[in-house]
C-alpha cells in the first residue's frame, strides 16, 4: 500500500513540474526520503499525530509556555500529547489496534478511538456506542453529503456546534437536513434528534477525558500544575 502511494504521489508531482527528491514525516518527528518510507512504512506510523506535535511545540514556543497538554483531533482518532519543559517525550512502545507491537521511535502521543468521523450506533443490547469504527473520508459524516450513518461530526451540527453556513468560511457546505434526516431513522427509542446528538458526544468525549491524565501519569505531573 505504502508503495503505491509514494509511486502515485511520485508520479503526480513530477506530472506537476516537481521532479525533485522529497521526504516524508517520521513517527519520531523527523523525515525520510520517500523511497525509504515505501521500504519501511512502519517508521510512517504516527507521522500525522507526530507533526501535529511539532506544530504544537512551535504554538507553544510562541505563547511562552513550556509546559501543554494537547489535543489533535480528526476523523478516527483523537490523539494527546504533552510537552514538559518544552521538550517532547520519545518512546520505542507502541500498540496498534488489536493490540499488535510496533518497536519503532516516536514521539509519545496517546490514540483514541473517538474521531469526528466515529459511527454512533445501539448495540444488541440497546445500548450507545461511539466508535472506534469511522465513517472516514468515504463516505464521511452524512453531513458531508454521502454518509448515511450518525457520526460525531453530525451530533456537533445538529446541536449548533458547527456553522450552519459550513465549514472553511462557507467554502466547505453542511448539509443539516440531510445529517437530521438520516439521524431521525437512527435515533432508535430516544426522543427526539438533539437527545440522540447529545447522547453521541456524552459517550464520545469520555474517551478524551481519560487518555489525559493517563498521559500526566506517565510524566508524573497534576494538570493543575499546568
Amino acid at each position: 500500500l505504502m508503495e503505491r502511494y509514494v509511486a502515485d504521489l511520485d508520479r503526480s508531482l513530477k506530472v506537476a513540474g516537481l521532479d525533485h527528491p522529497w521526504a516524508i514525516m517520521k513517527s519520531n518527528g523527523g523525515v525520510m526520503l520517500s523511497a525509504a518510507a515505501a521500504a519501511f512504512p512502519v517508521q510512517t506510523i504516527m507521522s500525522g499525530p507526530a507533526g501535529g506535535m511539532i506544530a504544537a511545540e512551535h504554538v507553544s514556543r510562541q505563547c511562552g509556555t513550556s509546559d501543554l497538554l494537547t489535543l489533535d483531533m480528526g476523523g478516527t482518532s483523537a490523539d494527546v500529547g504533552i510537552l514538559v519543559g518544552g521538550q517532547q517525550r520519545h518512546t520505542t512502545e507502541y500498540e496498534i489496534e488489536w493490540g499488535l507491537p510496533a518497536a519503532v521511535p516516536i514521539i509519545d502521543i496517546q490514540s483514541i478511538g473517538a474521531g469526528g468521523g466515529s459511527i454512533a450506533r445501539f448495540d444488541s443490547a440497546g445500548a450507545l456506542r461511539v466508535g472506534p469504527e469511522s465513517a472516514g473520508a468515504e463516505p464521511g459524516p452524512i453531513c458531508y453529503g454521502r454518509g448515511e450513518r450518525p457520526t460525531v461530526t453530525d451530533a456537533h451540527l445538529v446541536l449548533g456546534r458547527l456553522p450552519s453556513q459550513g465549514l472553511l468560511d462557507g467554502g466547505f457546505p453542511l448539509d443539516e437536513v440531510r445529517a437530521r434526516l438520516y439521524m431521525e431513522r437512527a435515533r432508535g427509542q430516544l426522543a427526539s434528534v438533539e437527545e440522540f446528538a447529545a447522547g453521541i458526544l456524552a459517550v464520545g468525549a469520555p474517551a478524551g477525558e481519560k487518555a489525559l491524565p493517563g498521559i500526566l501519569v506517565v510524566v508524573r505531573r497534576d494538570p493543575p500544575g499546568f
